[in-house]
């Protein structure tokens, strides 16, 4: 059994109040195991039942499932609210093996599957784990070679005022060449990397990639346009204005010459500590704007109280936007919205003209998607889109 995200509870709330979410659950777990069942702590944020009690694989999915199920409750720490759930892998005696150490491992790796595939599940062993598992950390490990070694590169993509036709914005884009496996698509290695700590390694590298380049057009003389970077849930922690300042200030550029990009997802687990650090850096002066808008969760508090300057409505409400239906009644609910609480409407997405005209018409301030630009490296970004 795996809890899910916990560094992000330890990075948002201390070690303290993740030690004792830790002691929570421990309770939580001896409570739904039976009593000739034993609990064991196998690592920071693991934990090992062995269920003598346990006799098929339907017995064993049962007992799974009420593990996870004690999690639903919120944890509560020194009067602060924690949402943390938990992913559990399964493997049975005699069926997957009767070896205890091979038993463990399978079990380990069905966690590991689980949390890479669909966190707050449960996985049965399979033997094509192993092999997936084995892909992945060699990924993870590329990854840090790669970062040390210059292979990753920030393409960007143009955000164009709809009323103007002028870029407005850009958005960072980070892309992986791997000397063996060529161009590795970014949903891949950015999911590896955020199972541990290399997605913060990866998110400081690409602000400040970012900040450089900002520095680089400047020094040209070009005009520059806000350039937004994509958060990971797991760079929302109380260190992330100090490490946006010490980027900005080591590129020798603006605060407001970033966004940062937060989706409704990644609000969740901690939404209080989560809007103190958005709060920080908003007064330092980098624009948040809130991505993905209407696929997440009570999207009308989000916007109500966090620090924003302007949404991104899903790429989702945009494909159809053009055929009628109700993609042009949402997509002008959410503008009306935005507009009322002083906020810009981005729409993603966007790959033909009749999109174009239609999130126009809608009252969309800005568009992004392939019928503007496909993202392009910086200096094509300078030549096409930055005036000197």
């Amino acid at each position: 059994v795996g809890i899910d995200r916990f560094k992000a509870v330890n990075e948002s709330l201390g070690h303290d109040a993740g030690d004792a979410v830790l002691r929570e659950a421990v309770g939580r777990i001896e409570h739904a195991i039976g009593e000739g069942d034993t609990l064991a702590r196998v690592a920071g944020d693991e934990f090992l039942v062995i269920a003598q009690s346990v006799r098929d694989a339907d017995d064993a999915d049962r007992l799974a499932h009420a593990v996870m199920a004690t999690f639903d409750t919120p944890f509560t720490v020194e009067g602060r609210t924690a949402r943390v759930a938990c992913t559990a892998g399964v493997a049975l005696c005699p069926d997957d093996s009767t070896e205890a150490q091979a038993l463990l491992r399978q079990a380990e790796s069905a966690m590991h599957f689980g949390k890479a595939a669909a966190p707050g599940t449960c996985r049965r062993f399979e033997p094509a784990m192993a092999e997936r598992i084995r892909d992945q950390l060699f990924v993870e490990t590329s990854l840090r070679q790669g970062l040390a070694a210059g292979e990753l590169r920030l393409l960007y993509q143009p955000k164009f005022d709809l009323k103007t036709g002028r870029v407005a914005g850009l958005e960072a884009l980070c892309r992986w060449t791997h000397p063996e496996l060529g161009e590795v698509h970014p949903a891949r290695f950015v999911a590896i990397a955020e199972q541990s700590d290399l997605i913060r390694e990866l998110g400081r590298w690409v602000l400040a990639e970012c900040c450089a380049q900002v520095a680089r057009w400047r020094s040209e003389g070009r005009a520059v346009v806000p350039v937004a970077v994509n958060l990971s849930a797991r760079q929302l922690a109380p260190d992330l204005p100090g490490i946006i300042a010490d980027c900005v200030r080591a590129a020798a550029i603006e605060p407001s010459d970033l966004e940062i990009e937060v989706t409704e997802g990644m609000l969740i687990a901690n939404p209080e500590a989560t809007r103190r650090v958005l709060e920080d850096v908003a007064r330092a002066g980098t624009r948040i704007v809130l991505d993905d808008f209407g696929v997440g969760y009570s999207s009308l508090g989000y916007v109500k109280h966090l620090p924003l300057q302007g949404l991104k409505i899903d790429r989702t409400f945009v494909r159809d936007i053009a055929e009628g239906g109700n993609d042009g009644a949402i997509v002008t609910a959410i503008v009306t919205l935005a507009h009322g609480l002083g906020l810009r409407v981005v729409a993603e997405g966007v790959e033909t003209a009749a999109q174009r005209e239609a999130i126009a018409r809608l009252g969309c301030d800005e568009g992004q998607g392939y019928h503007f630009s496909h993202p392009v490296e910086g200096a094509e970004v300078a030549a096409r889109f930055l005036s000197p």
